[in-house]
């Protein structure tokens, strides 16, 4: 799962940077809440945030990206309200963990970028 803030600079750039770095805290706090304790939440640069959900179905995936999107919003509108966009790819890493941890980042990045075009603020597998 890749999380994306959207329009996190206009955010940084409107209320600060120390804003924005209270922001990114409550974002992972409230991603950490809605995830599983095995689950890896971790910033995988600027605003974007990846999440290695393991052993998980498919179906459900979209579940967990939903109820986090939603969560953040909920969670974050007395701060500075905010959408995020999520981007989900699925596959179980058997052989060659590097190069299937790395495809499933480029899969979720691909799709991070089909849900900005969809216009954010959404759910894209």
């Amino acid at each position: 799962m890749m999380i994306d803030i959207d329009n996190f600079k206009k955010n940084n750039d409107t209320y600060g940077h120390q804003k924005g770095d209270e922001l990114l805290v409550v974002i992972a706090d409230s991603i950490k809440v809605d995830v599983r304790r095995s689950d890896i939440v971790g910033r995988y640069g600027g605003e974007e945030i990846v999440v290695f959900l393991s052993n998980i179905d498919k179906a459900v995936l979209k579940i967990v990206g939903e109820k986090i999107k939603s969560s953040v919003e909920e969670r974050t509108k007395k701060l500075i309200p905010v959408t995020i966009s999520i981007a989900l790819s699925h596959n179980k890493i058997v052989s060659d963990p590097d190069k299937e941890l790395n495809d499933l980042i480029r899969i979720a990045d691909k799709n991070l970028y089909r849900a900005k075009e969809q216009g954010r603020n959404r759910v894209v597998v």
